[in-house]
């Protein structure tokens, strides 16, 4: 089961944990291609065990689409941050509102 997990960081700080969410992907990919290797080595194989690549085929599929999540999520976020970089000059450049001092008595 997938639950959404939320907590509050510097916009700053952004960048960096997007990179740490992405890191486990990375393995995981790894993972995949190593399987997908061996199935591949597997079907040319003389007595190649289909149901066992069948299987193997589809945890690699599942984990493939848990990188996909997350590379979804990031997606998400770093899309929010490019999105919010962009409107800042435009706020920057409003002319700001004059403020006169108050009135002192005389």
């Amino acid at each position: 089961m997938r639950v959404k997990i939320s907590y509050s960081c510097d916009l700053e700080e952004v960048p960096k944990k997007t990179a740490d969410l992405l890191c486990p992907s990375i393995k995981r990919i790894k993972e995949a291609a190593n399987r997908l290797n061996g199935l591949v080595d597997e079907l040319r194989s003389e007595e190649a065990d289909l149901a066992l690549v069948v299987s193997s085929l589809d945890r690699t599929r599942l984990l493939l689409g848990s990188c996909d999540n997350t590379l979804e999520e990031v997606y998400i976020l770093l899309s929010g941050l490019v999105d919010h970089y962009d409107q800042q000059p435009a706020i920057e450049h409003l002319d700001p509102v004059p403020v006169e001092p108050p009135n002192e008595p005389d």
